[in-house]
């Protein structure tokens, strides 16, 4: 099973042997494989000064598909855990989620997804929240401010990448942990079934 720590061993690996190659594409724009590792470790710094670590939660809500997947690969260099918040969830939804789930942080990216995101941080009993702004995050809450979940709930996250919360269609949505091995799983069987080619 891959660790979250080989898996960000994994994109400094390929940073190192290919930094030219396109690591992502977002319509016109790409970003390159140093790119991506340097932006991530330059994001995990950020978290490093909010002390996130190993089996922390941290939610987003963020619609700009440029910055998540740089705050996906920085809290795995940390050792801690995605819960992306689908930003069509009314606040009381989100708010239920990100108490259940035990995050002790709320990033968002300002305008419209910031505005939901303060109603979900309040809402989860003033959550502390910090804005993705550049690629970096900026209005850092007091370190004191955040609220650690209980050493089984963070225990159970240790390892994880993602924690992936279900519709709740028959009852309350409920967390699925997905691990490196779950991600590498899950991209084995689409190239199998789609096929791949070298700049996939």
């Amino acid at each position: 099973m891959m660790s979250a720590n080989e898996t960000v061993s994994w994109l400094a690996e390929r940073a190192a042997r290919d930094p030219a190659r396109v690591a992502l594409r977002f319509g016109s724009s790409s970003v390159r494989y140093d790119e991506l590792h340097r932006e991530a470790r330059a994001l995990g710094s950020d978290l490093a000064r909010l002390d996130i670590g190993p089996g922390d939660v941290v939610a987003t809500r963020i619609d700009n598909g440029e910055a998540f997947p740089r705050l996906l690969w920085a809290l795995a260099e940390r050792g801690a855990v995605l819960l992306p918040l689908n930003l069509r969830l009314r606040s009381e939804e989100a708010a239920y989620i990100v108490a259940d789930a035990g995050a002790c942080l709320l990033v968002d990216a300002g305008g419209e997804a910031g505005e939901g995101a303060a109603q979900v941080a309040a809402r989860a009993g003033h959550l502390p929240r910090a804005r993705m702004r550049d690629l970096r995050l900026e209005a850092l809450p007091p370190a004191g401010d955040f609220r650690r979940p209980g050493p089984r709930a963070r225990d159970e996250a240790q390892g994880a990448l993602a924690l992936i919360y279900t519709s709740g269609t028959t009852g309350r949505p409920k967390g699925a942990i997905l691990t490196p091995a779950a991600f590498r799983a899950s991209a084995r069987a689409s190239a199998s079934l789609l096929g791949t080619g070298p700049d996939d």
